[in-house]
């Protein structure tokens, strides 16, 4: 079976994380410098009486890129911005399920290995040549022999590809228990860009995208900037009505002072204190939930943690709302489990085990445990019933979540022993499963593929083991149908709320910040945070112009 620690997750070193800071900047006048002026929009000067101001020349600042070629580029802003430009066989949409992009039909054989896909038709390149069967092979086969592509992980899934026709590729799978088409999602290369694969790979400083998404490139200026235009060619409905610049800007480590002075129009932060750096300003804020996940991992190799009664005890008497409040800025969403909220659609119930003190030492007594000689439970032979908890210390945040954590356990009469390590030390506790209980976080890949996990044929951070996860979690990265994944993922969570390997506290929210109202269809997802960005456009009522000036 595939090493699944391979899969695109992080076990997070830091509380918070400010890896993405994006803003939309007013520009001035009806266009953005350096793009194309193939379509007119109005720009921050063009007031309308009695009407509103609009602003659709949209900038936004990205750190220094080092190539735009998807081949190779390692760089967070090249993989989110690239959406706009390429597009994948399949789509992510809000509930995680891949939807039909470059794809019109697909089919697997009986075996599960062989999914033959029929291409959507009438698709065309930015550069005006056709999409084919041909771009796929070669993306796919490119990829695979591209060491240090971020998109390696997901093709080498995938034995071999072959062309049918022009419109129709068979894809051949290593395993069928590895062909879910949530992970053909990467991006389509345009096959004659370039002479040869050696050539397209050596493209660093001077390549230019080239894709079939809603945006072009209008023009690319190395270390300053690149601008999209629409793409009035689309295959996909409506075209953008917008432009975008992304400009690179040294000033990510303080936005919101810029933000202040009115540079900029729209924010995006990831960071945990958002509230902190704009709560006195005058701002729009929208929350949505990221995939960063923080959990209680328990050992349940451990005698008393094999126990899921204990598990369940320590679930009860931690109080989620508590830890949000005085820790995380309430900057979370509550998930009934591992999964992002409302996975595959269905519902979220929030926290199963909300806090519950007695619910916890009515357990423990279940156990034979008895608090008989005070509020403290001890064992049949007198002896305190104590556990460890693990904490990253170079975590503030997390040491502060542990201590109160700590103080929660105590309540429901379970001694807990907090053990801070440096974050090489607290890694070799969990892979050794040297600890009781871990406080940490998990951000997960687009996929959602969580075996490494909770499957037992390989190393999971619990050491769980259960035949019945395993095959639902096996039909869940299969090439099933959405009710197929669905039903599998309902029976699922049923069996981890009861036995419950982890304890899933909250998902963490990122935030987008702006002066002006945003008018949009589409809110942001974590694996794609310019979605819907094709009709972004920040409007302001002209009195309110008016009365600035």
């Amino acid at each position: 079976m595939k090493d699944f620690m391979k899969n695109f997750f992080t076990l997070n070193r830091k509380t918070v994380a400010a890896v993405l800071v994006l803003f939309v900047i007013a520009s001035i006048g009806a266009y953005v410098a350096g793009c194309d002026k193939g379509m007119e929009f109005l720009g921050v000067d063009d007031i309308v009486p009695n009407e509103q101001q609009v602003n659709t020349a949209l900038v936004l600042p990205i750190e220094r890129v080092r190539t735009w070629n998807p081949l190779v580029s390692a760089d967070e802003d090249v993989y989110f911005v690239e959406k706009l430009i390429y597009e994948g066989l399949f789509r992510l949409d809000d509930q995680l399920v891949a939807q039909p992009l470059l794809a019109e039909s697909w089919e697997f054989d009986e075996s599960g290995t062989k999914l033959t896909i029929r291409l959507k038709q009438g698709v065309l390149w930015h550069d005006g040549e056709k999409f084919t069967s041909e771009d796929v092979k070669f993306t796919i086969e490119s990829m695979k022999k591209t060491a240090l592509c971020m998109y390696k992980p997901q093709v080498d899934l995938i034995r071999s590809v072959r062309t049918v026709d022009n419109n129709t590729v068979e894809l051949t799978y290593v395993s069928a228990d590895d062909s879910s088409l949530e992970k053909l999602t990467f991006p389509m290369l345009p096959s004659r860009q370039y002479k040869n694969l050696t050539a397209f790979v050596k493209a660093v400083d001077d390549f230019t995208p080239v894709g079939t998404g809603r945006y072009t490139v209008s023009s690319l200026k190395k270390g300053e900037e690149i601008c999209l235009g629409p793409n009035l060619s689309y295959h996909g409905g409506e075209k953008a009505a917008n432009t975008v610049t992304f400009k690179v800007t040294s000033d990510h480590a303080n936005p919101v002072n810029l933000f202040a002075i009115s540079d900029l129009n729209l924010v995006f932060l990831k960071d945990i204190d958002r509230e902190t750096m704009y709560s006195n300003k005058d701002v729009k804020v929208m929350n949505f939930t990221s995939n960063e996940a923080e959990i209680l991992g328990y050992n349940v190799t451990n005698p008393i943690l094999s126990q899921k009664k204990m598990r369940q005890a320590i679930a009860y008497a931690v109080d989620i709302d508590r830890l949000l409040d005085h820790v995380y800025y309430n900057n979370g969403v509550k998930s009934d489990s591992l999964y992002y909220p409302g996975y595959l659609g269905t519902e979220n119930e929030g926290d199963p085990y909300s806090a519950d003190t007695e619910a916890a030492r009515a357990l423990l007594r279940e156990l034979g445990y008895s608090d008989a000689e005070g509020d403290m439970f001890r064992d049949a032979s007198g002896k305190l019933l104590t556990v460890t908890l693990t904490v990253n210390a170079d975590s503030t945040m997390r040491q502060d979540a542990a201590n109160l954590i700590q103080s929660q356990l105590l309540k429901a009469g379970i001694d807990c022993q907090i053990r801070a390590l440096d974050w090489e030390s607290y890694q070799a506790a969990i892979a050794s499963r040297t600890y009781d209980l871990f406080l940490g976080g998990y951000s997960f890949g687009d996929s959602y593929d969580l075996r490494f996990l909770l499957h037992s044929t390989v190393w999971n951070p619990s050491g769980y083991v259960n035949p019945r996860v395993d095959e639902l979690l096996t039909i869940m990265e299969q090439g099933a149908s959405r009710e197929e994944k669905k039903e599998a993922y309902e029976k699922l969570k049923i069996v981890l709320r009861e036995e419950l390997p982890y304890y899933c506290l909250f998902y963490k929210t990122y935030g987008r910040m702006s002066d002006w109202e945003l008018q949009t269809e589409e809110h942001p997802l974590f694996c794609d945070v310019y979605r819907g960005a094709e009709d972004w456009r920040l409007v302001k009522p002209v009195d309110l112009v008016d009365s600035v000036e």
